[in-house]
Formats: structure tokens, C-alpha cells, sequence
């Protein structure tokens, strides 16, 4: 009787001991960037961040709040200019930097929490967005001018201005403007004018721009810089040339300013860390690094104690069946096998019903968190859950092994004393063939 009752603690502390090691694997596991890198690329995360999260409302206030006056996009072409500058690729290359520092830091691989968005890429990427779209909106425009040139040159010209064949070639050549042919050619081919005309009207545009008081500073001192380079621009280049100084003439100081206002380092990289520490937990950077450190050493000595421990039990348990069923190994071993056995048949069945019915619980939770967060757009609470419920599901699935290793190590042990005994009954009864006994 008390064999049986010392065996049954112990096969409880065996079932213990698994549950723990479990569970120390699963916090392991949940803790690797590929479970959430795959959540991501699975829901489409960086794609669905353009076409259902950053609408052109909530991108034009965004630009609105961290670009300066004047704005330089309507709120039409904010989304366009935002995906040319970040696109999805350059979202998916800092997210998985990003996630695979951190956990690198939380798994002690790192000494230091360094989170960071780089926006070198996407402040050398401003420039010719804007030029590609100026040159769309342009193209949109002359097109326009061209399908009505025929009706409107011939009524709203004087009479000894201009020709009828004349304003039939100005229709020719603004419908070309469409195949993109004629941003190659200079302005002096479509007006004739000399160089001194074209320099004069770059000048008359600076000086009446650089009259206007409501001209920010900045822009009136990269506007005087490169007089030179937009009248030659102007005279000799390309439209398209001309096009890309203007705009690197206003974009110029815009993307200083903005840079000047994220508090960029050297290396044009937005430090998250200090974001993190400031906004979020008011705290100083180096106090938050402190805490960090505290708060991963705890955990990393937490998790490691935890592991021995299990380990420690399941040998002390097994230890003690084997002498309190000393000289009967059969027993020992099936205690064992069943308290195994039972371990993982509860830790498969909890992980399965959790794959079943968790995720749907934190999706729900997650939505409804994220749409009351007043930061937070509606549409990226739909994607934050999708993203969130996927990252759990991976888990889940990741764990499914684990889970089941004690029922199939249970499994192998019964199996190893069913044959044991199928073996021993066979030698006593001798070879029935021989009749040997």
C-alpha cells in the first residue's frame, strides 16, 4: 500500500516536471523572431499596411504633423508619394531588424537594447518621388491641353498671332508629352525663345517668389543658391531636368527640417529606443537601459532555474521509484511510462484545444484594445490582430511536438516492457517447434 501511494507522488512529480520543461520550451519558442516573422509574411503585414491602414486621410495628417509648412503633396497624392518613399520592401527590412535585435537582446545575445528605424533610404528616395509625380500630375495636365488644343488655340489666339497649321503643331507636340518623349527636349525647342528670355523668366519666377513674405526662410535661401542651376536648367536641360532641380530646390530643405525635428544621429537613423523609453514610460534613456538589463537578467536567471529544476524533479522522481520498487524494474518502469504518458496526453490535449480556440479569443481581445486606443487607426486593429492571432497560431503549431514528446517517450517505454514481457513469456515456454523447454 504504501509502495502504491510512493508511486503515485512520484508519478505526479514526474508530470510536473514535465509540464514545467514545457513550458520553459514554450516561453523559448516564443520568444524567436521566426514565429512572428512568419505571422507577418503570412497576413501580408507590410502589402496591407498601404492598401488598409494608411488611408489618405490618416497619411495626409501624419505628413501634416512631421513635414513643415508649406505643405508640399494634396492630400491626394500623399499615399503615392508615401509607398515610392517607404515601400513594402524597406517596412519588411527594418521590422525583421528590428524583432531579431530585440530578442537577440531578451535571449542575452545582446548587452544592449538597440532599436532603431533607419530613414536614410527613404530621405534619399523624397526627391524623386516628388519629381515622379510632379512629372504624372504634368503629363495628366498637358494631356488635358492637348485632347482640347484643336478647339481652344484656333478661337483664343489674335488673328495675326498665331496660324491655324501653327496651333495644330502645339496640339502635336503636347499629345506626344503623354509617351513621355518630350520631357527629354528643352523649353527653348517648344517656345523659340532666346537664352536671355528664358534666363530672365527663371529670374522674374525667383524674385517674385523670394518677394512673398509668407515664404519660409530655408526655402528662400535654397531658392537664391540655385538660381544658377534652374535658369541653366531651364535654358538648356530637359523638362525632366528642370523638373528635378525645382523640386530638389523645395524638397531640400523640407527633408532637413523634418530630419532636424525626429532628432535623427548622423547615420539618419530615428533611435526608438529613446522614443520608447520617453513617450511611452517617461523615462531616460540610460535609466531605461538600466531597467532593461535588470528585467532580461531576472527573466534569463528565471527561465534557466526553472529548466534545471524540472530536470532535477523528473531525476529525483525517477530515482526514487527505482528504489522504492528496488528489484522490480518492471514496475518502476511502468510507473514511469504511465506518469509520462499522462504528462503528455494533458499537455497535447491543452495545446490542442488552446490551437483551437485561443486565437480566436486574442483576436478579438487585441481588436477591440487597439480600435479604443485613441493612437491607433481602426484598420490597423484589424491588421494588428490578424498579425497577432497568426503569431499565436505559429506557436501553437511549434509546440504540438513538445507537447506530445512525453506521451511518445511514455508510449516507447510501455511498449519496450510489453515486448520485454512477450520475450520472457516466449523463453519459458520454450521453442515450439524443438518442444525444449
Amino acid at each position: 500500500m504504501l509502495r502504491t501511494l510512493a508511486s503515485l507522488i512520484l508519478g505526479l512529480l514526474i508530470l510536473c516536471a514535465a509540464v514545467l520543461l514545457f513550458s520553459t520550451m514554450a516561453i523559448n519558442a516564443a520568444l524567436r523572431e521566426d514565429i512572428y516573422l512568419d505571422a507577418l509574411a503570412q497576413q501580408m503585414a507590410y502589402d496591407r499596411v498601404y492598401t488598409e491602414v494608411l488611408t489618405p486621410t490618416l497619411g495626409g495628417q501624419l505628413l501634416q504633423e512631421h513635414l513643415p509648412d508649406p505643405p508640399l503633396l494634396p492630400p491626394d497624392d500623399v499615399m503615392e508619394f508615401v509607398r515610392g518613399v517607404a515601400p513594402p520592401e524597406y517596412l519588411q527590412k527594418q521590422t525583421e531588424g528590428n524583432l531579431r535585435r530585440l530578442f537577440d537582446y531578451i535571449n542575452g545575445e545582446r548587452s544592449r537594447l538597440d532599436l532603431y528605424l533607419d530613414l536614410s533610404e527613404p530621405l534619399e528616395r523624397i526627391p524623386n518621388a516628388l519629381e515622379g509625380l510632379i512629372e504624372t500630375r504634368s503629363t495628366e495636365v498637358l494631356s488635358t491641353l492637348a485632347t482640347r488644343a484643336d478647339i481652344i488655340a484656333p478661337n483664343s489666339l489674335e488673328p495675326n498671332s498665331l496660324e491655324k497649321e501653327t496651333a495644330t503643331d502645339l496640339a502635336d507636340e503636347l499629345e506626344a508629352m503623354l509617351t513621355g518623349e518630350n520631357l527629354s527636349r528643352a523649353f527653348a525647342d517648344y517656345t523659340g525663345r532666346t537664352e536671355e528670355e528664358l534666363f530672365a523668366i527663371v529670374d522674374e519666377a525667383i524674385d517674385k517668389t523670394l518677394a512673398n513674405p509668407e515664404v519660409p526662410v530655408q526655402y528662400r535661401e535654397e531658392l537664391q543658391k540655385s538660381r544658377i542651376r534652374l535658369r541653366e536648367a531651364f535654358a538648356y536641360g530637359s523638362t525632366r531636368e528642370f523638373l528635378r532641380e525645382a523640386v530638389r530646390v523645395i524638397a531640400g530643405p523640407a527633408i532637413e527640417a523634418g530630419a532636424s525635428d525626429l532628432n535623427l544621429d548622423e547615420r539618419q537613423r530615428l533611435d526608438l529606443t529613446a522614443v520608447l523609453a520617453r513617450q511611452i514610460l517617461g523615462l531616460g534613456e540610460a535609466d531605461f537601459q538600466s531597467r532593461a538589463n535588470e528585467w532580461r537578467d531576472r527573466y534569463l536567471v528565471a527561465l534557466n532555474w526553472a529548466r534545471t529544476l524540472a530536470v532535477a524533479i523528473l531525476l529525483v522522481a525517477v530515482g526514487l521509484l527505482v528504489l522504492v520498487h528496488w528489484g522490480r524494474p518492471r514496475l518502476m518502469l511502468l510507473w514511469t511510462a504511465w506518469a509520462l504518458a499522462a504528462g503528455g496526453i494533458l499537455l497535447l490535449a491543452g495545446t490542442l484545444l488552446a490551437l483551437w480556440q485561443v486565437p480566436g479569443v486574442v483576436h478579438l481581445a487585441i481588436s477591440q484594445w487597439l480600435t479604443s486606443a485613441p493612437p491607433w487607426a481602426p484598420e490597423f486593429a484589424a491588421l494588428g490582430a490578424d498579425v497577432a492571432s497568426q503569431a499565436l497560431k505559429n506557436l501553437l503549431v511549434e509546440l504540438i511536438w513538445p507537447a506530445a514528446t512525453p506521451l511518445v517517450a511514455g508510449g516507447l517505454i510501455l511498449a519496450a516492457l510489453w515486448s520485454w514481457q512477450g520475450w520472457e513469456s516466449h523463453a519459458q515456454a520454450g521453442d515450439p517447434e524443438t518442444g525444449q523447454g
